[in-house]
């Protein structure tokens, strides 16, 4: 991609939270991502407000300007006598998991009273539970996604929206995969971000077998969009069922999939019910996929939706098991919408058109020529309800 993209959903939540000294603010998502690069344009935001700089703390825990502070006393010296009592401070921790004692550091910092305080990880979950042995605590989590086909446009304007969308399809949503420069760049990138992310936030932090877990992470993106249970998926593994568990949890936590449940209005949701899983980024997962499936792009699109669904705030169910036809059910409060992803109205039998003959319903396919419906219906093109 051409250059960084201003992401102003972000910084509007952030800049919604500017001086709640008594909430910790949590950046978390996949890495490469764009958690970094928000954060710094934030922080740029607050230089042009007239925050002055010495108000202004960033340390980067993996890289050199937080290096020699993983020590707690050293991270205790840097801030004494820095923070001031009378002016409203800022502190910017990324990787802060990687400093000895860091909750004990961060809870000194919540009780100075004139500390804001933002940080980047990729789970809110190990911040809470830290956190929270110190007493209660307030911690607000702030999801980051890839690139939305919106954001992808903004950095990659072009006039064929059609094959800009293939290329997204098939590319993603990372902010540092270059489009631009060819097939060959891309793949190099998205295979560092993927071997990164497997090494540093599977291999190495759960002991597990390389091979085995290659192999099993590329069963589970084989079967995107599917229906699946844990007894299943351990069934074709040839793993039990507990091993099952865990390895999709921390496929989840590395933020490499995601796991969709089945709707049902009951809301009876078990972890044994069926439920579907989706790749955090179309490109990692056709990058992991390369050589072994080919490339759909009727997945691609489910999971392009799926993606944007939780984007824009839905909780997001697979299907639904009283409504025939479903791909998602969408639900904001007490309002459902039922999404059906199609890559062409052609390809839909009659009687799948018949189930879904709804006003409840939105199809959304590739076609351009939408004019064609399915009852009530309707039909929209996936590009301008992506671009909406």
């Amino acid at each position: 991609m051409n250059g960084k993209l201003a992401r102003v959903d972000y910084l509007t939540v952030l800049e919604s939270f500017k001086d709640t000294n008594d909430v910790v603010k949590v950046l978390t998502g996949m890495r490469r991502c764009g958690k970094t690069s928000i954060l710094e344009q934030y922080i740029d935001s607050l230089r042009k407000s007239g925050v002055p700089e010495e108000d202004i703390f960033y340390l980067d825990f993996e890289k050199r300007s937080g290096q020699d502070l993983k020590d707690r006393s050293a991270l205790d010296s840097y801030f004494a006598g820095r923070l001031s009592k009378e002016r409203q401070t800022y502190v910017f921790l990324n990787n802060i998991m990687c400093a000895e004692k860091w909750d004990q550091v961060v809870n000194r910092l919540l009780s100075f009273g004139k500390c804001d305080i933002y940080i980047v990880e990729s789970l809110v979950k190990p911040i809470v539970d830290a956190l929270s042995q110190h007493g209660p605590v307030n911690v607000e989590e702030i999801k980051v996604y890839p690139y939305s086909f919106k954001d992808y446009l903004e950095v990659n304007p072009s006039k064929d929206i059609d094959e800009s969308f293939k290329a997204f399809a098939r590319y993603g949503g990372l902010p540092e995969v270059h489009i631009s420069k060819g097939e060959r760049e891309c793949d190099a990138m998205l295979e560092g971000i993927f071997n990164t992310i497997v090494l540093n936030d599977l291999i190495l932090k759960n002991n597990d077998n390389p091979r085995k877990l290659m192999s099993i992470t590329k069963y589970l993106y084989t079967h995107i969009g599917e229906l699946t249970s844990i007894p299943e998926i351990a069934k074709a593994c040839g793993i039990s069922s507990g091993s099952a568990e865990r390895i999709v949890s921390d496929l989840e936590a590395a933020y490499l999939i995601c796991r969709a449940d089945r709707y049902d209005v009951n809301m009876g949701i078990k972890k044994e019910q069926p439920f579907v899983l989706y790749a955090t980024d179309n490109g990692i997962r056709d990058f992991a996929l390369k050589f072994d499936t080919e490339f759909s792009m009727d997945l691609a699109m489910e999971n392009i939706v799926y993606l944007e669904l939780k984007r824009r705030g839905y909780k997001v169910r697979a299907g639904s098991v009283h409504e025939d036809g479903t791909t998602f059910t969408a639900i904001d409060g007490d309002d459902h919408e039922y999404y059906k992803v199609v890559s062409s109205l052609d390809s839909m039998s009659c009687e799948i058109k018949d189930v879904i003959d709804n006003a409840n319903r939105i199809v959304l396919t590739f076609d351009r020529d939408v004019n064609d419906s399915c009852g009530k219906a309707k039909v929209v093109n996936i590009c301008d309800w992506l671009l909406e």
